[in-house]
């Protein structure tokens, strides 16, 4: 009886932890685009192959770095990242 009640209390610890982690990434992945659009306040949409880009887990923020040099820092509603299918 006693082990049938722990191996239950810890399948229950083990689901709520899984439940409350729902909303998290278990596993990060890399994620590699090659292209972007970028809307700026000025109306203005600048487009071009990205050299790179980063964005943060806890923010709404994307900075993008395209191949000319030029870095662009802006919320993530003003962004399209692009992944070329390779043929």
């Amino acid at each position: 009886m006693r082990k049938n009640f722990i191996a239950k209390s810890v399948c229950g610890i083990i689901l709520v932890a899984t439940l409350a982690g729902c909303n998290r990434t278990v596993i990060d992945t890399a994620w590699k685009f090659d292209y972007a659009i970028i809307n700026l306040p000025t109306g203005e949409v600048i487009e071009g192959e990205i050299e790179s880009w980063h964005d943060w887990q806890e923010g709404d923020a994307v900075q993008v770095t395209f191949s000319d040099g030029a870095t662009y820092y802006t919320h993530l509603n003003n962004v399209v990242l692009i992944h070329s299918k390779e043929d």
